[in-house]
């Protein structure tokens, strides 16, 4: 026969206490262990009680075991190096890890990749660091939608106060400082580093060409009847037109310097003169005069020179006495800047003449020259 027992004096009432250090809890843990019957409740954490458990004892009792932790304030420090950014320039790194009694880092310097110690013990720091031997040039190929060839980007670890090398029309240089110790400098290598970097390309565009007066032709005439000089002045004019031609545009990258020193330059064409081009910009004029014997009504025209010897001049016949005496009319002009021999001269040497001379910014104190020519008809 089963009788029930007597659970009344199964408890001794005596608490057992321990302590011990607690590394997730940074603090001294103390635990309580007393004696209850089988069913009761745990009870209700305090601010300080990490956790309340039971273990069985017996067939009457169970160890009630409460959990209080002291906190305390530790300190830990990190250098304040982005080793997040730093460690793709890396191949291999040594971590070195030690214990220490105090809160000292390893001091920053350019093969220091991270540092850091940690408080786990009151007096007490574990002290990781991260060295790299040797940062490593990491290397990319990307195209340049302006220039139309490839660049390639060296990006290297220097340290921020490191001066950068020197621009060229070929290597552009920059610099990103990471920390106080690290900087990222970025090589940009246009093509193959050492070819002057040119490109020349064709459009088809409309352009106007310019009207052209070759000369004047007089005819004259005497009216036997009247007794008058009949003149007429006919002017001899290649008439201007528009029409799509190619356009040959060449490209090279010069340097702020050198745009200052860019000034018109002769002679003409399409060679590699770092200067200016001097431009064919045929600029023409309207010729008007209204003389007694003629008139003349010419515009848009390039022209000759019309003065002196070259002056338009025409006169009465001996006979004439409409006009009632002899009578001489003149008319003079100056050529234009580009003369019409001088003009077709342009068009039957066949060659590219330089029309446009553009400086576009690209970077780093560079520009994209584009000079652009026509044949001339």
């Amino acid at each position: 026969m089963i009788t029930p027992s007597d659970n009344t004096k199964a408890t001794d009432g005596k608490t057992l206490v321990s302590w011990r250090w607690d590394v997730a809890a940074r603090g001294t843990v103390k635990t309580e262990t007393t004696s209850q019957y089988h069913g009761q409740s745990l009870p209700s954490l305090g601010a300080d009680e990490l956790q309340a458990t039971t273990e069985a004892k017996n067939v009457h009792t169970t160890s009630l075991s409460v959990e209080t932790v002291t906190p305390q304030t530790l300190n830990d420090k990190v250098l304040g190096t982005d080793w997040s950014t730093l460690q793709r320039f890396a191949d291999e790194w040594t971590v070195v890890k030690t214990r220490q009694s105090a809160a000292t880092l390893t001091a920053g310097t350019l093969s220091v990749g991270a540092s850091q110690v940690e408080q786990d013990f009151p007096a007490s720091w574990a002290h990781d660091t991260i060295t790299v031997s040797a940062w490593v040039t990491r290397t990319r190929i990307e195209n340049d939608d302006t220039l139309g060839v490839p660049v390639t980007i060296n990006e290297m670890v220097v340290a921020p106060g490191d001066a950068l090398p020197s621009n060229t029309g070929l290597k552009i240089y920059s610099k990103q400082e990471v920390d106080t110790w690290h900087a990222i400098q970025r090589e940009e290598v246009v093509g193959d580093g050492t070819t002057a970097w040119t490109r020349t390309f064709y459009t088809c565009e409309p352009y106007s060409f310019p009207g052209v007066l070759t000369g004047f032709t007089t005819a004259s005439a005497f009216e036997e009847i009247n007794k008058r000089s009949l003149l007429v002045i006919t002017a001899n004019v290649r008439q201007g037109f528009n029409m799509d031609v190619y356009h040959k545009h060449i490209e090279t990258l010069v340097s702020t310097s050198e745009v200052a020193t860019l000034i018109a330059s002769t002679p003409l064409g399409d060679g590699s003169s770092s200067a200016l081009a001097a431009l064919v910009q045929p600029v023409t004029k309207d010729l008007s005069y209204n003389g007694v014997l003629f008139s003349v009504n010419v515009g848009n025209v390039l022209c000759n020179d019309g003065t002196g010897a070259n002056k338009l001049t025409a006169s009465t016949d001996p006979a004439d006495e409409y006009y009632g005496t002899t009578l001489v009319d003149e008319f003079e002009y100056t050529a234009t800047d580009i003369t019409a021999t001088e003009y077709a001269s342009l068009v039957s040497g066949g060659a590219w003449h330089p029309i446009r001379d553009t400086l576009m910014p690209w970077k780093a104190g560079y520009y994209i020259r584009r000079r652009t020519f026509i044949k001339f008809l």
